[in-house]
């Protein structure tokens, strides 16, 4: 596993750097690749929601990403912020990391879920963006795979 930096001066508040592990596939037989973003509630990441669906991947020949996003103290869009640098960085580098720059699928467990289906659908701009050239990148992912996400349910849907 290597780690990086989403940015060299992470903007706005951080108690906590954000980062972007990489898992390459040993038997990489896909060009795909999929960022993770783990569950906790936005208090933790869990390990196993990340580094064990990154290592799964792995065994079927893809690189994997886990994203370290932000998590409480931090509030929106903070997290928000971080999942999606960590596309555009997977993006901008896909040469590098020998992926398709179209053919990256986000995935979230609980939080996680939130956070990906968030990503996946909130193209609002966001304090803290457009600050160099990966940010002109595209965040938007190609895929989304959303694990018991956690959900808002307004009170007059009695669910």
């Amino acid at each position: 596993m290597e780690i990086f930096k989403l940015w060299e001066n992470v903007p706005g508040l951080c108690e906590e750097e954000p980062v972007l592990e990489f898992y390459p596939a040993l038997k990489k037989s896909s060009d795909a690749t999929v960022v993770i973003c783990p569950g906790g509630g936005y208090g933790i990441r869990a390990p196993h929601e990340g580094q064990g669906y990154a290592e799964y991947f792995n065994t079927i020949g893809m690189n994997a990403f886990v994203c370290q996003y932000r998590v409480s103290p931090h509030r929106f869009p903070l997290p928000l912020l971080d999942i999606r640098r960590a596309i555009r960085y997977v993006r901008a580098n896909a040469e590098k990391f020998g992926i398709d720059p179209n053919k990256i699928a986000v995935m979230g467990s609980s939080a996680g879920g939130h956070l990906s289906a968030l990503v996946s659908t909130y193209t609002a701009p966001i304090e803290f963006e457009n600050l160099d050239e990966i940010d002109a990148q595209p965040a938007l992912p190609n895929a989304t795979i959303l694990c018991y996400p956690v959900c808002h349910c307004p009170d007059e849907l009695n669910v």
